[in-house]
């Protein structure tokens, strides 16, 4: 979908740069405007607002060889998945 707007569509309907807006995790307007507004600087992660031992665990994560890291990804989305079903299902629950 996307080659055929970037290849032949003059101008896409506005649905559909919203969906590929969302698809890609970025706001339809920077679609529509090509030139890059942040610098790398500009665009880093603001760790400000977090607790320095979890900053501390993330760094050490990073510095895991690769597949190691992997192995731990995979455990924590195992771990995650799990507490967002208990989750739903007590909020199933509280439904009358």
């Amino acid at each position: 979908m996307i080659n055929h707007y970037e290849t032949q569509a003059v101008q896409p309907p506005i649905d559909k740069i919203e969906a590929i807006a969302e698809a890609l995790g970025i706001k339809p307007s920077q679609l529509l405007d090509p030139s890059p507004k942040t610098t790398e600087k500009e665009s880093a992660i603001d760790l400000t607002g977090i607790d320095p031992r979890s900053v501390k665990k993330l760094k050490d994560i990073l510095s895991l060889p690769t597949e190691d890291r992997n192995v731990l990804y995979r455990m924590l989305n195992e771990l995650l998945r799990k507490n967002q079903l208990e989750n739903n299902a007590k909020l199933k629950a509280k439904e009358p």
